[in-house]
């Protein structure tokens, strides 16, 4: 009798004994000898920042350039389903198809454009749903290889508050599907 209370409790014991031991090495940090390699957190390089004016160029494929951001006073009519924006935008850009003869056109449009204020990131502008046609905007799409389009327009609103700058994020697929993204950070030149 005494050699089964000595078994019953030498097991419990080995039972509360691992399950001690296996909660310590859970819960402790790795050990230091052991050597694991840091993932870095982006093996992106950081996207450059242009300002207006100056081009971005994909070779073989595009240059893009924000020419202005200007404010306008023209506003779309509320009942036609707009909300009253706090500031309304005209974006200017132009680009150029660099593809090599033959290829398929390129496009800059509304698809590729993101814009918010740049310096509060949740201040965003709706490009999509703010309908306002401005007299002798330019929204040219396809653009031919060899081609250039100067000066296309998009109108944004700002519902919320207005921009003194804003970051305008543009991404756009190569010819062989690798999307390609970068940003400019343009101040907002007065209304007319």
């Amino acid at each position: 009798m005494n050699i089964k209370k000595t078994t019953a409790a030498g097991l419990l014991s080995a039972c509360l004994l691992i399950g001690g031991l296996t909660t310590v090495l859970a819960t402790s940090p790795a050990s230091a000898s052991k050597s694991i390699a840091p993932v870095p957190a982006s093996t992106a390089p950081p996207a450059k920042v242009y300002p207006a004016g100056e081009t971005w160029k994909l070779n073989g494929e595009w240059e893009f350039t924000v020419n202005s951001i200007r404010e306008t006073p023209l506003r779309a009519r509320e009942d036609d389903g707009n909300k009253p924006a706090k500031q309304v935008l005209i974006v200017d850009y132009s680009y150029k198809n660099l593809r090599p003869a033959g290829s398929e056109p390129l496009a800059f449009s509304k698809a590729n454009f993101y814009l918010n204020d740049a310096k509060n990131p949740d201040n965003t502008a709706d490009g999509s749903h703010y309908t306002l046609v401005v007299p002798g905007e330019d929204r040219a799409i396809n653009v031919e290889s060899g081609k250039s389009v100067q000066h296309a327009t998009w109108v944004y609103a700002f519902y919320d508050q207005k921009a003194a700058a804003v970051q305008f994020n543009v991404g756009a697929y190569d010819s062989h599907l690798k999307l390609h993204e970068t940003k400019f950070i343009v101040p907002v030149q007065s209304g007319k």
